[in-house]
């Protein structure tokens, strides 16, 4: 737990003990703005502690939840004079802490739980450069396995990888999108904006343009290297589907051959089968008939031949590909 005593910057670091859930850094849940009759927001629930663990939430949509002098996402409670993080993985706490620190230091006077330098936008920012270290992370290995299948002539294990690439970037998307949506919602809404200051303001309020300009060039990016995935995966099914139909004109051509072979066969067979006549003795007759099997069967690959490419199939085996 990551607790901030107002804009001074006092910090204590410590385990979570009111909830230590299976935190995914780069998750926001449930967008609740609560509003009593009279105008206020509404306290703080058991469900709304309910809603930061995984086991309690159906929908995985990015939402923020904002109650009387606290505003809840699933990786911290910020309050109007300090923030508590729940512990979880890729060191959040220690990230987060570093945050504070920084922009603290640059502007002392903006309110605690919103601007550049308070909580909520040093969470927003902190999960938006999570979003943009895993990009980085497993783009360059993208475009190299890209590269590799577009190259290899009989990719096998190349295939695999792109797959799980193809998934990690899917999921990697989807919650990137979500946040996007997110700020979108919350930039669009004055009301929404407005109460999400815990603290009373006199000046224009400044929001988190900058946040939401980096999730859109990550998202622009995520999509760019799904366009690119998709282009080879095309690519790759041409080249396949390619070498798969010069492997059936191959086939379809041999069939014709080994068709006008049996013919050839049929007709030597039946001079086999007359034991009483005389054609052993004649060497004209033998090579003769050598001489019309051979023509038979080269001049009918040529008509049939002829005849599949009057419809428009080549059974040349010059490749095309």
């Amino acid at each position: 737990m990551l607790a901030s005593a107002g804009i001074s910057g006092m910090y204590e670091s410590r385990q979570g003990t009111l909830l230590d859930p299976p935190i995914v850094s780069g998750d926001i849940r449930r967008s609740i703005h609560g509003m009593l009759p009279n105008g206020k927001s509404m306290a703080i629930q058991m469900r709304d502690i309910r809603q930061l663990d995984e086991a309690y939430v159906e929908s995985q949509e990015p939402t923020i939840v904002v109650r009387q002098q606290a505003i809840l996402v699933n990786v911290a409670v910020v309050l109007r004079n300090a923030c508590i993080v729940f512990d979880g993985p890729n060191n959040v706490v220690a990230v987060l802490q570093a945050k504070f620190r920084e922009y603290s230091a640059e502007n002392p006077t903006s309110p605690f739980e919103f601007s550049y330098v308070a909580a909520l936008e040093v969470i927003l920012s902190t999960l938006t450069a999570g979003y943009s270290k895993s990009f980085e992370t497993f783009g360059p290995v993208a475009e190299a396995a890209l590269r590799e299948v577009a190259k290899v002539e009989r990719p096998r294990n190349e295939f695999e990888q792109m797959r799980g690439i193809q998934t990690t970037l899917a999921v990697l998307e989807s919650h990137v999108v979500s946040m996007r949506r997110l700020l979108m919602s919350l930039l669009d809404n004055d009301d929404d904006l407005h109460m999400l200051y815990l603290t009373k303001v006199h000046t224009k309020l400044r929001v988190f343009p900058l946040v939401a300009f980096d999730i859109y060039g990550i998202q622009s990016q995520i999509s760019l290297m799904g366009s690119n995935i998709q282009h080879t995966a095309r690519v790759v099914d041409l080249l396949w589907t390619s070498k798969r139909n010069y492997l059936l004109l191959i086939d379809m051509s041999l069939r014709v051959m080994l068709l006008m072979l049996y013919c050839t066969n049929y007709w030597t067979g039946l001079f086999g089968q007359n034991i009483r006549s005389d054609f052993e003795d004649n060497e004209a007759l033998f090579w003769g008939t050598t001489v019309f099997c051979a023509v038979w069967t080269f001049g009918a690959y040529a008509v049939v031949c002829k005849m599949f490419l009057a419809r428009g199939l080549s059974l040349s085996w010059h490749k095309r590909v």
